[in-house]
């Protein structure tokens, strides 16, 4: 089961994403087979939220999803019904994100940029 998000709501939905790549033998090709990377936010020294659509009409695919994570977590997907509720979740967890950038600007070497 997948994190589902609809109209304000999350539920649990079929595992779509084991369906996408059965073997987990090259995640970011089976992802961009089906689907593009639209938005993103954060960086690889925080929690970073990114935004991807369905390219085609495979209606058994969500069309859209959230990809969250960082470093240290790995990541978690949820499913987006449409896109007002793509952004929606964007808006909510933005704050988060921009949080964890503030927070953690101090604690990274002088490298980062």
């Amino acid at each position: 089961m997948t994190l589902h998000y609809a109209g304000g709501q999350f539920t649990e939905g079929p595992d779509w994403l084991s369906r996408l790549c059965p073997d987990d033998s090259n995640w970011t090709r089976q992802i961009g087979l089906r689907y593009e990377k639209t938005r993103g936010i954060g960086d690889k020294y925080s929690l970073e939220i990114t935004l991807y659509r369905r390219k085609d009409g495979d209606q058994s695919f969500p069309p859209f999803f959230i990809e969250v994570g960082d470093e240290a977590l790995g990541c978690q997907y949820v499913s987006a019904a449409t896109f007002g509720d793509a952004m929606d979740l964007l808006a909510r967890w933005a704050p988060a994100v921009t949080a964890d950038i503030q927070a953690s600007a101090g604690s990274e070497p002088a490298s980062r940029s």
